[in-house]
């Protein structure tokens, strides 16, 4: 895996969630903390994109941080790949705590950027909530040594047999086929109960997908794990063959017109937007897949997407 090039994968979705944040699209007053230069507005479809992207994430956040609690269980967070991404924050600003931790995971390059920044504004990004309640964790781990990753985690708190939600957001695609297997595999056999949110590239055979797998492989990010999950039947495929209870795919058009009717009369207000046509086309080569394990029946079965 090319981790200088993915690493600057990084500098890229930060920047763009700064364009998409300075024009209204979502509330996130932290983000900027991690960008110290001048923000480059970014064109309307990308700030549509990357908007339904972080709301898509932050409801099923939501969605699972309520589900368990009303279960009467304290819910744990884990980010793979976390990056400079701020949903710990914005969790906390909504009152919803994951009583039983956050814990963020990246390559040790990252993991020293990002405590760099939460050392320079301490005041702001604290690292747990009202009365010590859900602690925040960043490690430095190989998300491809999966026994180890887990052995890091519990290290710093996480424990096993509380409810959690994993979240991947342009992670495991980079990996090989066979390292996101063992990973996956090895979190559905870890925990008891738990949902999973994985957002990534699909359809590389077409026009588009041959440009946009050529990009990001001239870039130093060549998609190791797209050629054996190219499509949405092979997203679920993958979490079922890793022993995951149930699973379910979308692309990012499906996942837009799932969005509240609130947010998205709310959005398409905010810039002139004529680009149907390939709003379209990229939003079809970009997915969500969710699954979930819910051996106690705490509901999680009901995952948003």
């Amino acid at each position: 895996m090319g981790d200088a090039g993915v690493e600057k994968t990084n500098d890229d979705a930060t920047e763009c969630k700064c364009s998409a944040v300075s024009l209204g699209y979502y509330d996130d007053k932290y983000v900027q903390k991690f960008w110290r230069k001048r923000v480059q507005r970014r064109p309307p479809i990308i700030n549509r994109g990357y908007f339904a992207r972080a709301h898509a994430v932050y409801l099923t956040a939501e969605w699972f941080v309520k589900t368990v609690q009303d279960a009467g269980m304290a819910p744990q967070i884990v980010n793979l790949g976390a990056g400079f991404d701020t949903l710990y924050w914005r969790l906390l600003d909504a009152g919803l705590v994951p009583t039983g931790g956050f814990f963020e995971m990246d390559m040790a390059s990252v993991v020293a950027k990002k405590r760099g920044v939460l050392t320079r504004h301490s005041d702001v990004l604290v690292t747990e909530g009202p009365d010590g309640a859900g602690p925040y964790q960043l490690i430095a781990a190989d998300l491809r040594k999966p026994d180890d990753m887990m052995r890091e985690f519990e290290s710093v708190g996480f424990d096993k047999s509380k409810p959690t939600l994993f979240i991947a957001e342009c992670v495991l695609v980079y990996l090989d086929p066979a390292e996101t297997s063992q990973m996956l595999a090895t979190l559905a056999s870890t925990v008891t109960d738990a949902c999973f949110i994985n957002y990534e590239m699909i359809n590389p055979e077409d026009a588009f997908g041959k440009v946009m797998v050529r990009n990001l492989e001239l870039r130093g990010c060549p998609l190791r794990g797209l050629a054996e999950c190219p499509d949405l039947a092979a997203q679920e495929r993958r979490f079922n063959q890793a022993g995951w209870q149930g699973r379910t795919a979308l692309d990012m058009n499906a996942v837009f017109d799932a969005l509240p009717p609130a947010d998205l009369a709310r959005v398409r207000k905010l810039e002139i937007f004529d680009e149907i046509e390939e709003w379209q086309l990229i939003s079809s080569h970009y997915c969500i897949s969710t699954a979930f394990k819910d051996e106690r029946g705490l509901g999680l079965d009901k995952m948003p997407f």
